[in-house]
């Protein structure tokens, strides 16, 4: 009966340990992704953060970053996947709703993509700025122009000093034949540090 104890108390500790190293080397893993994330470099993020979900399955975040990774490498389809797979160990995860539709934007399935922006806005409110570029420019692929418009206002409402939003309103009020509020949009999107924003403005506005 001691031996028996001695075995069972020996398994215990045996998986508790490993299942400690396991997290402990996701953890690393992430950590280098992060890094990598932080200068751009997505192959080497996305390499790191698959890493890291091999050692921990259900870490919801690093799926995600995993996501968002394959997303920034070219690889729409399965980010798409790895969404779904947060879908499925957190149904209230408004991130993954948002990104998913941001996957089915780069996949052309809009129909889709709609549903799931409108389901994202109601789980992370109306304070996430890169959700409503998101959707914005979502609108501007499909040149819906005023609700591009619409959307990248509230980002703008949100946060005023996004780059981003400025650049893609600019973009979508010149094929509405504003260019004066084209340039002017653009003019701060560069001075807020955009950089794809200048060549439109060289293309487009009177300095």
């Amino acid at each position: 009966m001691k031996n028996k104890f001695s075995i069972i108390f020996f398994l215990v500790i045996y998986f508790f340990i490993h299942i400690l190293q396991a997290q402990t080397s996701g953890v690393e893993f992430a950590k280098i992704a992060e890094e990598k994330e932080k200068v751009e470099d997505w192959t080497m993020a996305l390499y790191n953060y698959s890493r890291a979900v091999g050692f921990e399955t259900k870490n919801v975040n690093y799926i995600l970053k995993k996501g968002l990774m394959l997303l920034k490498t070219g690889s729409p389809r399965k980010a798409l996947s790895e969404f779904k797979d947060v879908e499925k160990l957190d149904k209230k995860n408004g991130e993954a709703l948002h990104l998913k539709a941001v996957a089915l934007d780069s996949l052309r399935n809009f129909e889709i993509s709609r549903r799931e922006y409108v389901k994202a806005i109601r789980l992370l409110g109306n304070k996430n700025a890169q959700l409503y570029i998101s959707r914005g420019n979502s609108f501007l692929i499909q040149k819906d122009y005023n609700n591009a418009v619409s959307n990248l206002n509230v980002a703008i409402q949100i946060d005023r000093r996004n780059a981003q939003a400025y650049y893609l309103r600019g973009i979508a009020k010149l094929h509405l034949v504003d260019s004066n509020g084209a340039c002017s949009d653009w003019k701060l999107a560069k001075d807020l540090g955009n950089k794809d924003a200048d060549a439109f403005l060289k293309k487009n506005c009177q300095e």
